[in-house]
């Protein structure tokens, strides 16, 4: 599985009602549920928010995104998508991950 970092910005935030964000809550429950969702959440400057899914591949998340209500109805009317590559004890903090060994500076 990879992750996947989703940021969300230009939020429409006078469109927000209590069935919208009920409906993104139950989206986000769901995700939860799957063991797809990692984690989420709003910018404490109430600007944008992110969430961090663990997908198969980018198509899988882009569509997980697109089917989040807050995208939908146009909340939000941006997001951006990029793979993370995760670093943790097991890979080492990707000490030895061939895109860190290549931004070494000889």
């Amino acid at each position: 599985m990879t992750c996947f970092l989703a940021l969300f910005s230009d939020k429409k935030a006078e469109s927000l009602t209590t069935e919208l964000l009920q409906a993104h809550v139950n989206h986000l429950q769901s995700l939860s549920n799957r063991g797809v969702l990692r984690c989420c959440g709003p910018f404490a400057n109430n600007q944008g928010a992110m969430q961090l899914l663990e997908c198969s591949d980018r198509q899988t998340a882009e569509q997980l995104i697109k089917a989040d209500p807050f995208i939908a109805a146009g909340y939000y009317k941006q997001f951006q998508l990029q793979e993370v590559i995760e670093a943790n004890a097991a890979n080492e903090w990707l000490l030895q991950d061939p895109q860190t060994r290549q931004n070494l500076i000889p």
